[in-house]
């Protein structure tokens, strides 16, 4: 997977500054350690919501279950 990140240069500058005075991380290294938990916190959010809805889809006492009609599909 590939992913296309647009970073404020300004900004970019500050933080660096802030959080790697000496200049020795990379500005990719900043930027992938700010970005990545993120990144991995929504996929988990995105699977856990796949789990439920396919938990929820083969048991057949859920309400929504209950209220579908062979027309609902």
């Amino acid at each position: 997977m590939r992913t296309t990140v647009a970073v404020d240069a300004e900004a970019l500058t500050v933080i660096m500054a802030a959080e790697d005075p000496l200049d020795v991380c990379s500005k990719w290294s900043l930027i992938r350690g700010q970005l990545e938990p993120l990144v991995w916190q929504e996929i988990d959010k995105i699977l856990a919501e796949l789990t439920g809805a396919r938990a929820q889809s083969e048991d057949p006492h859920a309400p929504d279950a209950a209220n579908k009609t062979s027309d609902d599909g």
